[in-house]
């Protein structure tokens, strides 16, 4: 299950998680964002005892989208050790974001 991110929870589900997090920035008016939704909820779903996926609203939550540099929709960061490990802009496919968690995962 994705969780959606705000600027009161992002501490608790970001900065003090013990697993990998894949943040998932998006906009309700963005029709890749839309077709995006589909494969990172399977992907949390797949993932769901080792990897948050979290998905942060950028009209809402204008803090967290500027403090990491988001400008294009959709961006994902995954991050390991709370550290962005690696940045994927626009709509890519599963295999994609799946590689990125797989290689985080195996160290």
């Amino acid at each position: 299950m994705m969780v959606e991110l705000t600027k009161e929870n992002f501490e608790d589900i970001v900065l003090k998680s013990d697993r990998p997090v894949m943040l998932d920035f998006y906009a309700q008016w963005c029709g890749p964002c839309k077709s995006l939704i589909p494969t990172l909820e399977n992907l949390a779903a797949q993932y769901e005892d080792k990897v948050i996926v979290a998905k942060v609203n950028v009209d809402k939550e204008r803090d967290i989208t500027t403090n990491f540099g988001v400008m294009n929709l959709p961006t994902v960061l995954v991050m390991n050790n709370h550290e962005v490990v690696e940045k994927i802009i626009g709509l890519q496919s599963k295999e994609t974001y799946q590689k990125s968690l797989d290689n985080i995962l195996i160290y």
